[in-house]
């Protein structure tokens, strides 16, 4: 009776192996990494915000947010996209707020704050409210 004798593959499948698991460690820890800049980044930029006024544009919705650093956004969006920004400096005096747009066309609007309600002086129809109280038509 002979023996047969038969070589074992298992050395290059194990190197294989090994560098399929180092190769999704790096990409679990590259995601994880990802994870916390992003968390950290929004925990950041929060802690920048004013505050906050939401409001209506048709079927779209607008959101107006004050930064600390007297600067502003204005955001225009719908379903999932969005519709459009601006920018600027913002200053309030008297209960008035004013927004000067530094985005072309360069304007000026004015509010009058009323309990959580931006009432527009210089625009129709440009009504803000504090987000958290917002309430949409829809």
């Amino acid at each position: 009776m002979a023996l047969k004798t038969f070589r074992i593959k298992h050395k290059k499948n194990t190197l294989r192996t090994s560098y399929q698991t180092i190769l999704l460690g790096v990409f679990a820890f590259t995601a994880t990494l990802l994870g916390f800049l992003l968390f950290f980044t929004n925990t950041q930029q929060q802690s920048q915000v004013y505050l906050s006024y939401c409001g209506d544009f048709g079927f779209y919705r607008k959101s107006l947010t004050l930064m600390k650093a007297n600067t502003f956004v204005l955001n225009y969006h719908g379903c999932s996209q969005s519709y459009g920004h601006a920018h600027g400096k913002w200053s309030l005096k008297d209960n008035i707020l004013t927004l000067n747009h530094t985005t072309p066309p360069q304007s000026q609007h004015q509010y009058q704050i009323h309990n959580n309600d931006l009432i527009p002086l210089t625009v129709k129809n440009d009504k803000f409210t504090l987000c958290k109280v917002h309430m949409g038509p829809f």
